[in-house]
Parts: C-alpha cells; structure tokens; sequence
C-alpha cells in the first residue's frame, strides 16, 4: 500500500527496507518526469499500512531519490537528492546537509561499507565519506559539553592511502583518524595537544599546533614539523600515522636509500589523549593487523624491537653528527676571539688539528660530501645511511626479521659505536687539552652546549 497522500503517477525509485525493526520500511519516489520536483521521502513501521511524509528541511525543488538507514544506529538515515547527500539523525524527523566537498550534483544511491558511506552520483563517480563514526555518536545523542572527543573507529596497520593522484580519488589516510568537537574555537593562547599512548602509558608521539613535539628531550635536533592539532570551532580532525618518532636528522642530510621514519606500532590497543589549556579527554582504540597476514604479535613485536634499536642508533649517530658541527663552530669562534685580541699563538694551529680529528669521525659516520639527492651516486655512502637503509629493509614486510638483518645490525653498529668511543674521547681529554690551551690565552673555552 502506498501512502494516501503521494500523487497518482509518482515513480518509486527506491525501497528500503529497515535492518533494526521489522515492519519499517522508507521509500522515495520521484515526480520530475511530471514536471515535479518536489522531495517524496515516507516511512512505515507497520508493514504499509500507515505511512509518514519525511521530507523537513528538504529544499521544496530537490526531489528525492534515494533513502538509506544506517546498518549500525537505528534511526539515523542518509537520503540522496537531486542537489546533494542529507542525513538525519531523528529517523526522518529533520534534514540536513551532508555535503562536505561533494559538488552539487545528482546523488543516484547510497550505501553503507562497515563504517563508510558509499555515494553514487549522475556525473562525479562514486565517492567515499570515510569513517561515519562520529555521525553514529551523534545519533546516539552522546556529544555533549564544550569538548567531544569521539572514539577512533580500529585503525589497520598497513602501508598505502593518503596522497592525491590526477586520474583518481584520494583515498583515505594510512594510520588512525581522531576527531573531536569544539563548542567554540580555542584562542591561539590556549594549549592544545594530541598524545598517542601505548598500551603500558608511555607517549609515543605528541603534537600540538606548530606540528610534532619531541617526547625524548635528549634528542637535539628539536623537531616540531609533521600534522598541526586545529581548535576551530566545530569537529577537528587529525590523523596518526601509526608510526613510533622518527629519527633525528641535521640541516642538509642527504640518505640513499634508507628512511628515518620511525616504525609501525605493532597491533594492540592505544589511548589518544586531547589537551585543551588545563583539561584533558581521553579514548582507547585498537591498531589491528592486515587481516591477509599470518604474522604473530611475538613477530611483530620483535620486528618493532629492533626497528626502535636501529632508529635509537641512528638518532645518536646524527646527535653525534651536531655535536662535532657545534663545536667546529666554537672553535672558528675562539680563534676568531683571540686573533682579534693579538692572542693567536699556537691556538689557530691546535684549533685545526683538533678540528681534522672531529671531521674524520664525522666523515666515518656521514657522507659529507652529498649535498643533493643524487650525490650518492658519486660519493659512496657512510655507516648512517647504511643502517637507515638495514631499516628500510627490514620494516620492508610485516614479517620476523631475518638472521643476516641482525648481523648486518651488530656489525654497522659495532662500526658506530668505535666512532662514537673516539668522539667521546674528543668531546672529553681532547677539549680539555685545548681549553687549558685557550685559558692560558684568557680567551672564552669551548662548551659542548648540546651534549
């Protein structure tokens, strides 16, 4: 039975039956071909013989095509119209716009993939609202207060998504997907950050509005680069990689080969903590597996080790590269200072030589002489680039790493390790030696400000 008051002539173009309560069904018929363009969208929840008329908030000209209910959230209905996506949250009671960046265009069906809402459209291909999580919190009626953080759906662990491409849609980001409401924006003055937390409560990464914020205050190369957290008034999304710090880097390094990223975390359940000015919200989430793989947590968890043991290595590695560039600095400076003072002496000459030590160990540890990314096509590669590349290497496949991968480890680093023994016997007996030299001068010493 159709409803009473839907004009004679009118094309049913869909039917929708309800997967939450039998007897509910939606329909939406259409009448342009009539000359008619007004929205027909009804429901019935006793089997046909009553029907209801759900078109509020519907433009009286954007006829309907298509209504859809949500598989998860009863009550919460996606309809596809002449003009655009609409979504309800009251079973039909109000509309509004779901347009996001979708052009005004004809939207021909609709369907719901897990937690995606598929859109087909008459003229712009099918597109993806990826993640309605929050459309079905919102339905439940949950978000309240002045901050919402919604909880992240599970998030895969597996490589691919993000970057755009000419001939195709930009698919979603690799990693998980955080968004949280703000009643009004939150003023540049007020503090706001995202922390990613393990299982046992140790922050892996943490950013705030000028991008990344270093977790381990040894490092020195101070990152604050990568995603910025937003506080505009409305829903604000952010995106973690799924990945651990990346190594540390220096001004102009060059590597072949070899990434600095820091590993994937291995699958489990994590916290996302939200910061605003002195409160605090918190949810959990889970990173789950390609569900393809075979691997076992005890092989992913001992891939991740020792992906954190190259990066710690290559971190100290490039600290160590700052260090000698700092004093090399200091040393020009204290020369500078006591030419300038007529206190030269045999300063300039200890200056050099202990200048050429610290540039030898540096040259054993990075290929100074790359200076453009193809470089290292003329100038073979240094024991930092080839651990970053044992790195690449062994987060190559989701799989246990193999024996040759830790001998190839043990040797570079046994290989590092020397180096760094020698720098610390400069950074140690060596500057002292000087500086007893640059006393006796009464010219200012050398101080390793970044160890």
């Amino acid at each position: 039975m159709t409803p009473r008051d839907l004009p004679r002539w009118s094309q049913i173009n869909q039917i929708e039956a309800s997967p939450h309560a039998p007897g509910t069904a939606y329909i939406a018929a259409v009448r342009y071909k009539l000359g008619d363009l007004r929205p027909y969208a009804y429901v019935t929840h006793d089997f046909g013989r009553n029907w209801k008329r759900i078109v509020n908030g519907f433009p009286d000209d954007g006829f309907v095509r298509v209504v859809r209910e949500d598989p998860m959230r009863k009550g919460l209905l996606y309809a596809g119209t002449e003009t655009g996506a609409w979504v309800s949250f009251n079973d039909g009671g109000a509309w509004q716009k779901l347009q996001r960046n979708l052009p005004v265009v004809p939207v021909t069906d609709i369907a719901v993939k897990d937690d995606d809402l598929v859109i087909s459209t008459q003229g712009r291909a099918f597109w993806v609202m990826d993640d309605i999580t929050p459309l079905r919190t919102i339905a439940a009626g949950t978000p309240s207060g002045a901050v919402y953080l919604f909880t992240p759906r599970t998030a895969v662990r597996m490589a691919g998504g993000g970057g755009p491409r000419s001939d195709a849609g930009r698919n979603p980001s690799s990693g998980v997907l955080v968004r949280y409401q703000l009643a009004k924006a939150r003023p540049d003055s007020v503090k706001v950050s995202l922390e990613f937390l393990g299982a046992n409560g140790t922050v892996l990464r943490r950013y705030d509005r000028k991008g990344e914020v270093a977790t381990d205050t040894t490092r020195k190369d101070e990152p604050q680069t990568g995603p910025k957290v937003t506080a505009k008034a409305g829903v604000n999304s952010f995106v973690w990689d799924l990945r651990a710090a990346d190594a540390s880097r220096f001004e102009g390094l060059i590597n072949w080969g070899g990434g600095l990223e820091g590993p994937l975390v291995v699958p489990g359940r994590y916290t996302v903590r939200l910061k605003i000015g002195t409160e605090t919200y918190a949810k959990d989430f889970m990173v789950s597996k390609d569900p393809r793989l075979t691997t076992t947590d005890a092989e992913f968890a001992e891939q991740y080790a020792l992906l954190l043991k190259i990066r710690d290595k290559l971190t100290q590695t490039h600290d160590a590269t700052l260090d000698i560039r700092d004093v090399r600095e200091q040393l020009d400076a204290v020369v500078a200072r006591a030419k300038r003072a007529g206190k030269l002496g045999a300063l300039e000459d200890s200056a050099r030589t202990f200048k050429k030590r610290l540039t030898a160990i540096e040259e054993t540890l990075y290929q100074t002489k790359s200076k453009s990314g193809q470089d290292p096509l003329n100038f073979p590669i240094r024991l930092n680039n080839k651990l970053a590349i044992l790195g690449s290497t062994v987060s190559s496949a989701d799989a246990k790493p193999t024996a040759a991968s830790y001998t190839v480890y043990d040797d570079l680093v046994a290989r590092i390790d020397a180096q760094l023994g020698k720098l610390r016997g400069e950074m140690g007996q060596g500057m002292e030696r000087f500086n007893r030299m640059v006393a006796d001068q009464q010219v200012p010493a050398v101080v390793p400000k970044r160890r």
